[in-house]
C-alpha cells in the first residue's frame, strides 16, 4: 500500500525508512515498569494513500503532510509508564522530523480498551479504513475499532470538524497580523487556509450523510450538490490539489491576507448550515452527554446559564463564529443566518481573548 496519492517511489522508500526506524528504536526503548506498547499505526493521509508530494524548483521531491502515527498501549499502563513512554516517542519524534524535514507526530496514548467509544469518530473510521503497520500486532489492534459506514457518521464529527479547522484559521489571522511575517508563516497560513476550505465541503457531506472515503469521491458528490455553493466548491477544489500536490513557494502576504476572508466566510455560512442541519444536537449515548455536561461546568462562568445544555463543542463553536467575524466578516449578516437559539448562543459567548479560546479548544475539544 502506497503512502502518496501520486507516483513517487523515493518517498515511498523514505515512509518505509522512517516506519523502519521507529519499530528498530521503539525495540531498544526499555520496558518501562512492565509496561508495554500495544502497537503504533501509521495513519492520516500516508495511512490512506493521499499523502502529498511537495515538487522543489531544483526536480526534488519531498513529504509535506505530516506522518500522523497513533499509539496504542495496554488498559493497564500505569500514569507514570504512559508519562515516561511519552516522553520517549516525543524526543523519538523530533529526531525523526530534522532529520527528514517533515513532521513525525505521535498522537496520544490510547488505551485499547478505549477504541470502543473512539469508533464513532471520523478520525478512528478512516483509520481503520486506511493504515499501514509500524510496529507491534497492528491489524489486531485495528480490528477493534467498530466499524461505522462513514454516511452514518455523527453528526457532531462535522462540527468537530469545522470547529478545528475554523481554530486553524484564527491561528492564521493572527500571524498574519502580526509584525514579524516569514516564509514559515506563510505555509502555515496557506496549509490552515486549505485544510479549511476542504472542511467546509466534508462538513456539508456529514450533515447530509453523504461523507465519502476518499477526496475526488467528495469532490464529485460536491459536484452534483446543487446547495453547496460555486465559491465553496471552487476552494474546495483547490484546497484537493494542494494536499495532494503542495506548492513550494506559498503565495504572499497580501494574498493569503484577501484569501482568508473569502475562507473565513465560506466556513461562517458552512457552520450556519450545518447547525441548520440538526449538527448542533446531541448524538451520543447517554454516559457521553453526562461526560460532556460535567465539561460544560468548567465553562459556566463564560456563558448564560440557559446555554448550559448545550454540548461544549457547541459552546466553543460559538466563541469561534464570535472571533472570526470580528475583523473579517459581516457580523449581521451571519448571525442572522443562524437559528434562533444558536445565535443567542454567538451574541452572549463572552469576550474571550483569543488566546484564551485556543487554550480551552485545546483542552476541551
Amino acid at each position: 500500500m502506497r503512502g502518496c496519492r501520486h507516483d513517487s517511489p523515493l518517498l515511498e522508500r523514505e515512509i518505509d525508512e522512517i516506519a523502519a526506524a521507529v519499530s528498530r528504536a521503539v525495540d531498544d526503548m526499555p520496558c518501562h515498569g512492565g509496561a508495554k506498547l500495544a502497537a503504533i499505526v501509521l495513519g492520516g493521509g500516508y495511512g490512506r494513500s493521499e499523502g502529498g508530494i511537495l515538487r522543489l524548483p531544483d526536480g526534488g521531491e519531498r513529504l509535506y503532510n505530516d506522518l500522523d502515527l497513533f499509539v496504542f498501549v495496554d488498559n493497564h499502563m500505569s500514569a507514570g509508564a504512559a508519562r515516561i513512554w511519552r516522553e520517549e516517542l516525543d524526543r523519538l519524534g523530533a529526531a525523526l522530523s530534522q532529520e527528514h524535514h517533515v513532521e513525525v507526530e505521535f498522537g496520544p496514548l490510547t488505551r485499547l480498551g478505549d477504541l470502543k467509544k473512539l469508533s464513532a469518530t471520523l478520525m478512528y473510521q478512516e483509520l481503520r479504513l486506511g493504515w499501514r503497520p509500524v510496529w507491534g500486532d497492528c491489524a489486531a489492534v485495528i480490528a477493534m475499532i467498530r466499524p461505522i459506514p462513514l454516511n452514518r457518521l455523527p453528526k457532531s464529527e462535522g462540527l468537530r470538524l469545522l470547529l478545528n479547522r475554523g481554530a486553524g484559521l484564527l491561528m492564521s489571522q493572527q500571524k498574519l497580523e502580526s509584525v514579524h511575517f516569514d516564509r514559515e508563516a506563510a505555509d502555515f497560513v496557506n496549509r490552515n487556509q486549505n485544510k479549511a476550505a476542504q472542511a467546509v465541503g466534508d462538513a456539508f457531506l456529514i450533515a447530509r450523510g453523504g461523507y465519502l472515503q476518499h477526496g475526488p469521491e467528495r469532490l464529485n458528490a460536491l459536484e452534483h450538490e446543487p446547495d453547496f455553493s460555486e465559491t465553496a466548491l471552487i476552494s474546495y477544489r483547490a484546497a484537493l490539489e494542494f494536499k495532494y500536490a503542495p506548492s513550494a513557494e506559498p503565495p504572499p502576504r497580501e494574498v493569503l491576507a484577501a484569501r482568508q476572508k473569502v475562507v473565513v466566510n465560506e466556513l461562517l455560512d458552512e457552520f450556519a448550515d450545518f447547525l441548520a442541519h440538526g449538527g448542533g444536537r446531541y448524538d451520543g449515548t447517554f454516559l457521553n452527554r453526562l461526560r460532556d455536561l460535567a465539561k460544560s461546568i468548567l465553562f459556566f462562568r463564560f456563558f448564560d446559564i440557559k446555554h448550559l445544555f448545550f454540548t461544549t463543542r457547541l459552546r466553543l463553536s460559538g466563541i469561534l463564529i464570535e472571533k472570526l467575524v470580528e475583523k473579517n466578516s459581516d457580523t449581521t449578516y451571519i448571525i442572522k443566518k443562524l437559528d434562533r437559539s444558536y445565535r443567542r448562543l454567538v451574541e452572549k459567548s463572552g469576550s474571550l481573548t483569543t488566546e484564551r479560546f485556543i487554550a480551552l479548544w485545546q483542552r476541551m475539544n
